[in-house]
């Protein structure tokens, strides 16, 4: 079995059999002796700053830290706390692990990277360049180009394509990253709490962390809705404020200029290209848009999982090989039989039986009977409390039961329950890698099995 890691500071995401186990950000806080890691992590970042570090796989290297922290004393020394960290929660019964880099990674990193891997005891079989994998299909007679969105950076590729497609270059940016972005909309969404209801959420630690937490769910709401009504509470009080798409696109909108510009400095003059965009940077609300304006250029959305899909044209081309392959920037094109039976295979992994529920690194088990998951649970309800500070959450808000051997989703909230970010009412069958999101911004739950080590 074999899992898939993409290296990216945004969210670490970790697959294996063509779904989704969990997604971790590069964030890493020590309080009272306790390491906490991922979203954990980055739940206290405005809560203690000088004790939470985000840029050590920006800066991966040996180098010291400005401040050391008691998980370690080099940037490289996080980056291995937080490997570790995920190993731990999915490494049990793997027999191989394939590394999606990004394309502006140095030689000397990428050894580091496989030294931590090794004294891991994490069997990598590659490190496979991101770009590549993610690219299924050449487009004939057009340039084509990859771009993501990591914390600190953004990374454009651009691919030769010929028998087999090639990393050509990759060049980065500082100018526009998902920080920058955060930044630039949490400064507009705190202003017109201001105006509306002379509430500031950046005047304390403990409001403004509340308001960067739901900051991801917020902005993936509002790529799908003009309007979206916000609430913070502080203390005994709850502030709500009702925010439109065009006013965070305005606020935005600088840092889309230097994205645009930046692309447009690596494309080709004169000729037609294809840009391929990150789930990551496309679910940004007026990320698109800024790109679309670039000349003789179509901009097509890839998929979540493109990169983990992709990885499978590296067995299929060196099924039956010894060599190790640690370092790949080139690999075959998909076919239509390649794509047929990976489908296939995908259709019967996902007709297998959810064994757990994932929910903020921590897999809850599915027992036979129904699970709840809600801010009020019955004492012998099984399921998942929720913390009251995430809005819109009910006392009980959807449930989880067997029937006939599927597994049935109820929802209890009256449709405020979003499965794979389409929302729906009443009742509907899920199983692996389906995501379900409750409240606003939204808390996330993912269905897996791991009962058979997948």
């Amino acid at each position: 079995m074999t899992a898939i890691l993409e290296l990216n500071d945004a969210g670490i995401l970790v697959h294996r059999d063509g779904a989704e186990l969990l997604e971790s950000p590069g964030y890493l806080a020590c309080e009272d002796r306790q390491v906490h890691i991922g979203a954990e992590g980055a739940a206290r970042v405005k809560l203690i700053p000088t004790q939470t570090e985000y840029s050590f796989w920006d800066k991966f290297s040996t180098d010291p830290l400005q401040l050391a922290l008691p998980a370690g004393r080099t940037q490289a020394d996080l980056a291995y706390r937080h490997l570790e960290h995920l190993w731990s929660i999915v490494g049990a019964d793997l027999d191989a692990a394939v590394i999606l880099v990004p394309g502006d990674f140095k030689r000397e990193q990428l050894g580091l990277l496989l030294g931590m891997c090794r004294r891991l005891e994490i069997p990598v079989k590659a490190l496979v360049d991101t770009a590549v994998a993610s690219s299924a299909h050449p487009v004939p007679g057009r340039r084509l180009f990859h771009l993501d969105v990591h914390l600190h950076r953004c990374v454009l590729s651009a691919l030769e394509q010929g028998p087999w497609l090639t990393r050509e270059a990759a060049s980065a940016s500082h100018e526009f990253s998902l920080l920058r972005l955060n930044d630039s909309c949490a400064h507009a969404i705190a202003a017109l709490f201001v105006q509306t209801t002379r509430f500031d959420p950046l005047h304390q630690a403990d409001s403004e962390q509340q308001l960067f937490d739901h900051l991801p769910g917020w902005l993936s709401a509002l790529d799908r809705n003009d309007h979206l009504d916000l609430e913070l509470a502080h203390g005994e009080r709850r502030y709500q404020i009702r925010v439109s798409r065009r006013a965070l696109k305005r606020a935005a909108e600088p840092l889309y200029r230097r994205l645009r510009q930046f692309v447009a400095d690596q494309l080709p003059p004169g000729q037609p290209a294809t840009l391929q965009v990150s789930h990551r940077l496309a679910q940004l609300p007026g990320a698109i848009a800024a790109l679309e304006p670039l000349a003789d250029t179509e901009v097509v959305v890839l998929d979540r999982l493109a990169g983990a899909h992709g990885i499978r044209r590296l067995y299929l081309e060196r099924a039956g090989e010894r060599e190790e392959v640690p370092y790949v920037t080139r690999l075959p094109w998909f076919n239509s039989d390649d794509l047929a039976s990976h489908a296939e295979r995908l259709a019967g992994y996902r007709r297998r039986p959810a064994t757990h529920v994932l929910h903020r690194a921590v897999a809850y088990p599915l027992a036979n009977g129904e699970f709840f998951v809600g801010t009020r649970l019955g004492d012998a309800q099984a399921g998942i409390r929720v913390d009251d500070g995430h809005p819109g959450v009910a006392a009980r808000h959807f449930r989880l039961r067997p029937d006939s051997g599927k597994l049935i989703l109820e929802d209890l909230s009256g449709g405020a329950t979003q499965v794979n970010d389409e929302p729906f009412e009443g009742r509907r069958e899920v199983g692996i890698g389906d995501r379900i999101r409750i409240g606003q911004p939204g808390t996330e739950f993912l269905l897996i099995n791991v009962a058979d080590g997948s």
